[in-house]
């Protein structure tokens, strides 16, 4: 069984769905669903230690939103 992540990408993603649909005035309820018997298993942090101090950095301040 492959255990779903929430990575950098999907985070990203994400963000730019809802910031789409936020501005849609036919939406008001958005609903997330999965095929998986869970939702999510965690958060994916390898984009939070590797690679470049900007690339890290961007990650912390994106994840510190998502989660605020």
């Amino acid at each position: 069984m492959r255990l779903i992540m929430f990575c950098f990408q999907m985070l990203n993603k994400l963000v730019d769905i809802l910031e789409k649909l936020s501005k849609d005035n036919e939406c008001n309820t958005v609903v997330i669903t999965t095929n998986a018997p869970n939702f999510c298993y965690g958060v994916d942090f390898t984009d939070l230690t590797h690679g470049t101090i900007d690339k890290r950095r961007q990650f912390a301040v994106h994840l510190a939103a998502a989660v605020k």
